[in-house]
């Protein structure tokens, strides 16, 4: 399934919706780069949180998983502040858990993003559920040789 621009910033919208109803008041939102700093932006506009700390962790390459890896600078978050780890889609759950065993001072994160696979655990805001075996494409995933035709 590939989601296009118009339903990803929707979607990008309504997840700020669920997040504000329900609102918590977060000082910081932690960004899983690379592609995901498009709703990490939209979300930073939305619920006025101007403090993003971008987290360049990845277990995919070429859309095949593998080893856990982190790209980020050395990172030190303060116990006493909120944060949001935003995503756009958690399918397994390996990227959370590593950014919380590896960054977090032993307190819950809570976390965004637009779907997750019904075979991982919830999020605490999403948009909705997807089929576990459902791929997920988003524009901004499309190889730049597909794009430079339209420029």
């Amino acid at each position: 399934m590939l989601i296009k621009e118009k339903k990803f910033k929707k979607d990008a919208i309504l997840l700020a919706k669920i997040i504000k109803d329900m609102w918590v008041k977060y000082d910081w939102i932690l960004c899983v780069t690379w592609w995901w700093l498009h709703l990490t932006y939209y979300l930073s506009k939305l619920l006025g949180i101007k403090q993003i700390i971008n987290i360049n962790v990845s277990s995919y390459q070429w859309k095949k998983s593998k080893r856990m890896k982190d790209y980020s600078p050395p990172t030190y978050l303060n116990r006493y502040m909120n944060y949001l780890i935003v995503d756009d889609l958690v399918d397994s759950w390996r990227t959370v858990k590593f950014i919380r065993s590896k960054y977090w001072l032993g307190m819950d994160l809570d976390t965004a993003v637009l779907y997750h696979k019904n075979k991982c655990r919830k999020p605490t805001y999403y948009v909705s559920e997807k089929s576990a075996d459902e791929r997920i494409d988003f524009y901004y995933e499309q190889s730049i040789d597909e794009w430079k035709d339209t420029c």
